[in-house]
């Protein structure tokens, strides 16, 4: 298990890392019924992309309705999954390298406490990513750009009001604080 996030219903959920003795994917345990599900490789329960083998991150959004979506980095680069509570359904987001597409979640701690999804998109093919956030509302928002760090981030914190830390290859830190 690399990275797990917790429900406002309560349910527990894991991006599992493939390993030689065991398939990865995604896991959601529920403690109210003591319930385990799992998503992997050759798995289509929910409309889950039978082709991913594991999982990186995991990052759940309050939608401000009382719904959640959860979102999941996917096998590699460019492979974004993100599961509907009120419909109970995974979608594999599109993979065609086009302007705002999702791409990447980046690193384990992607919600600031504002409920803000924070997530790298493509702004145009061949450019370096964009570090965008995603407000509970759906509308992205494109802030200024720590451009030196965003091919190559190291770890990743979101917090606060509109708020980041981010690590580089360098092992530069560079804080974002909302403006």
């Amino acid at each position: 298990t690399v990275d797990m996030d917790i429900a406002s219903d309560g349910t527990i959920w894991a991006a599992v890392f493939s390993v030689e003795w065991g398939g990865g994917g995604l896991v959601q345990f529920n403690p109210a019924t003591n319930d385990w599900n799992y998503w992997g490789y050759g798995q289509t329960n929910n409309n889950w992309p039978s082709l991913i083998g594991y999982c990186e991150h995991v990052a759940i959004q309050d939608n401000g309705d009382g719904e959640y979506s959860v979102w999941i980095d996917g096998e590699g680069w460019n492979t974004m999954i993100v599961y509907n509570s009120s419909t109970d359904l995974f979608t594999l987001l599109p993979q065609e390298y086009v302007t705002g597409e999702v791409v990447s979640l980046p690193g384990t701690d992607c919600i600031d406490a504002e409920g803000n999804l924070w997530a790298l998109r493509v702004t145009m093919p061949g450019d370096p990513f964009s570090l965008d956030y995603r407000q509970p509302d759906g509308t992205w928002i494109t802030p200024s750009q720590p451009s030196s760090v965003m091919s190559d981030i190291w770890s990743f914190k979101a917090f606060g009001n509109h708020e980041a830390l981010i690590t580089g290859l360098n092992s530069e830190i560079f804080q974002f604080n909302g403006t």
